[in-house]
């Protein structure tokens, strides 16, 4: 059998390490590094992640990572190249993870021109796993264009299935750390006060003597916390507030 071009781990212990780092980190940066890092191992290069939260269906920017060449990116982009490109258009329609190579040829000359011109930038193979639940967003990296065709099925072979899992870890702790984020940071100090001892079982009019404020004061800072983090209820607010890290749970 012809050599690998790229040195692989053993990819059966790797998942373990893989959820212990991923699900550790700290904040967006940090995950995106993780990506990075976990991706080379098993020689995939150029991830790229990408977030929608539902149900507005809202590109979350602060979580996307894109590490494919800028020039690129930045013709992809102006070009709205999103709309057509055949691996967006497979990753709606599907739950599976699926190599690129696998996608039926298009017979749309806009589709052929996109896959042509990322060949340009040595974009030629991959993987894209699409992702649900609570969100839509889709996790592709791409191969080594130093590989040989034989290898790169022996590296798709290898990758994926724990690219797969890196890519579920790497999605849901996207999801907390953006929803922690962003609500840590649409709170104001005195809101995120009241929402923690909410969250510690207090009553409002306990809250209102702990924090010296009235208890009218006390139940419009909750409201607002309510408001901003999409809580019908009190109790789905503390709830909420310990799942986002604002609070620790009782």
């Amino acid at each position: 059998m012809e050599s690998l071009d790229v040195d692989l781990p053993s990819l059966t212990a790797a998942p373990i390490r893989w959820a212990e780092r991923v699900l550790s980190a700290p904040d967006l940066p940090a995950l995106h590094g993780a990506l990075r890092d976990l991706t080379a191992e098993i020689g995939l290069r150029l991830p790229s992640y990408a977030l929608v939260m539902l149900p507005e269906r809202r590109l979350v920017q602060e979580a996307a990572l894109i590490t494919y060449p800028g020039n690129w990116t930045q013709h992809y982009l102006e070009q709205g190249y999103f709309v057509d490109d055949p691996t967006v258009a497979t990753g709606l329609r599907s739950c599976a993870t699926f190599a690129w190579r696998d996608i039926p040829p298009s017979s749309a000359p806009r589709a052929r021109q996109i896959m042509r011109e990322a060949a340009d930038w040595g974009i030629t193979d991959g993987l894209t796993v699409p992702l649900r639940g609570g969100s839509l967003a889709a996790l592709s990296v791409a191969l080594p264009d130093s590989a040989t065709p034989r290898g790169r099925t022996e590296i798709l072979r290898a990758a994926k299935a724990p690219f797969t899992i890196l890519s579920l870890l790497v999605h849901e702790r996207g999801r907390v750390l953006y929803r922690r984020d962003i609500g840590a940071g649409m709170l104001t100090p005195r809101e995120r006060e009241c929402v923690r001892w909410l969250a510690a079982g207090k009553t409002g009019t306990e809250i209102a003597d702990i924090l010296h404020i009235s208890n009218l004061t006390v139940t419009q800072h909750l409201k607002s916390a309510m408001r901003k983090l999409q809580c019908a209820t009190r109790a789905q607010l503390a709830v909420r507030a310990v799942a986002l890290g604002l609070a620790d749970p009782v």
